[in-house]
């Protein structure tokens, strides 16, 4: 299922104030979801992550990219991801996160992904976090 009929079906239940159409439209989304999808997709609509922390924070969506002309994205990928950066815990991330820069560096470029420090005098520090975004199959 492509991630943007998930986020359609987020819209129309915000947008209605009926109860029986929100049901109504969230047993549409699931009916059409693949079995392993709707376990993800229920975690999702409640707000919660299957992963329940992945230690990314909301601070790190101030700033997207534009969106893809043509959405690409599935629920499987999404979730992928989520597993693979939820999947960065214990003794070793620990180890890497007393390292402070050097640690998030090196736990981004473990997931593919690189970090740019921006650093001026009087302005202030800007950290710039990046990571691949899965698209039709392979790691974009």
């Amino acid at each position: 299922m492509m991630l943007t009929a998930v986020a359609l079906a987020s819209d129309d239940v915000a947008a209605s104030s009926a109860r029986l159409a929100k049901i109504a439209r969230l047993a549409d989304l699931l009916h059409e979801a693949e079995p392993a999808e709707v376990p993800i997709l229920v975690a999702w609509l409640s707000g919660e992550l299957t992963q329940r922390q992945i230690g990314v924070g909301w601070a790190a969506l101030r700033e997207v990219p534009p969106p893809a002309e043509v959405p690409t994205l599935t629920v499987a990928a999404v979730e992928e991801r989520f597993e693979a950066i939820g999947s960065c815990a214990g003794r070793g991330v620990v180890q890497r996160a007393a390292l402070g820069l050097v640690g998030l560096r090196s736990r981004l470029e473990s997931l593919g992904g690189n970090l740019t420090i921006e650093s001026e005098v009087g302005v202030g520090t800007r950290l710039k976090a990046c990571l691949p975004v899965y698209a039709q199959g392979e790691w974009a």
